[in-house]
């Protein structure tokens, strides 16, 4: 299995780009953001100075700047896998919102900026089946699951699965050194089939 170390957003293609820990590369397109992120819950890093500035979050590998509705940007945390993004939701919940019900949470959650909050509201109750007034806190297991789940269909994680891909990239890694120390600044001719691409360190 890929250990993905490294992870970064292309936003202008729509391409969320992972690095393993041996240098290979993986893209993943279509599908939905939170599917190509790994994170159904849409979890967003607080900003400081324009900058992602995570707190208690942990085991993300890069993030994914979007544009928001309301006409600022979003830093959303990229997970190495679906399993990690699933228990930091689940996680989140728990610590940030376990003195609240659920349309106390949604109101922070998915706020009426750039959501429909109150169809959010209603539509998480009706999935989860979980009464309205009874604090996070106090979920059970399966109480807290489907909430995530109920959450990662709203935020649509599972819509267009028929335009998921997953395309491996090889790569070759090239290394300017004096024999001692790096070189900055170095021209690099690329010679690949018999046309020349000129880089720099």
């Amino acid at each position: 299995m890929a250990n993905f170390i490294k992870a970064t957003y292309h936003t202008n293609l729509q391409v969320a780009e992972f690095i393993t820990d041996d240098g290979r590369h993986l893209l993943r397109t279509g599908g939905t953001l939170p599917w190509r992120i790994n994170n159904g819950g849409d979890l967003a890093s607080p900003l400081e100075n324009g900058k992602p500035a995570p707190k208690k979050t942990k085991n993300y590998i890069g993030f994914a700047q979007v544009p928001s509705k309301a006409g600022g940007e979003y830093h959303f945390f990229i997970f190495p896998d679906y399993e990690t993004g699933r228990a930091e939701l689940c996680t989140s919940l728990k610590r940030k919102h376990g003195e609240r019900c659920i349309p106390e949470v949604i109101e922070k959650y998915a706020p009426s900026r750039d959501n429909n909050t109150k169809k959010y509201i209603d539509d998480l109750l009706k999935v989860t089946n979980i009464d309205k007034d009874k604090k996070v806190k106090d979920f059970s297991d399966e109480e807290l699951a489907a909430m995530a789940d109920g959450i990662e269909r709203i935020e649509g994680y599972h819509n267009n699965a028929d335009t998921r891909k997953e395309i491996w990239v090889p790569v070759s890694t090239i290394i300017a050194t004096d024999g001692a120390r790096p070189l900055a600044d170095e021209e690099i001719v690329l010679k690949i089939d018999g046309k020349e691409t000129t880089i720099k360190s």
